[in-house]
């Protein structure tokens, strides 16, 4: 491990380092969400909850390929799937296209990548 951040922020009050804690952690599942860091008693001067958009969470399957071992081609057609989203005519054509083809595009024949596992490789970087 390294430094405790009380020896990291030496001037920074108790109010910062409990929130700087807090979110500071890697599991999502022990992290505070935006709502709470917003709520902090460090944050209490700005909190206006009137003022504070909040959303539904968002649609995880669209980030699909980024829990997948993908290759270039599969980036690629990821890439092109979302500009088309701002085409859904072309959208429409290039999905009757792959069905005529035979050849249809799917994130799911892509396998889960394992835990801790990077999406890329040394030799996917390339040499230069």
């Amino acid at each position: 491990g390294g430094k405790p951040l009380e020896e990291i922020c030496d001037d920074a009050s108790e109010e910062v380092l409990d929130l700087l804690k807090k979110t500071l952690l890697l599991s999502p599942e022990k992290r505070v969400t935006c709502e709470q860091v917003l709520e902090h008693a460090y944050l209490a001067q700005l909190h206006c909850p009137e003022d504070e958009p909040t959303r539904t969470p968002l649609d995880m399957s669209e980030f699909e390929f980024e829990r997948r071992k993908i290759d270039m081609i599969a980036l690629r057609e990821e890439i092109f799937l979302e500009a088309l989203l701002y085409h859904p005519q072309r959208k429409d054509q290039h999905f009757q296209e792959q069905i005529r083809s035979g050849n249809m595009y799917k994130i799911v024949d892509y396998r889960l990548l394992a835990p801790g596992e990077s999406q890329y490789t040394s030799d996917d970087e390339g040499s230069g």
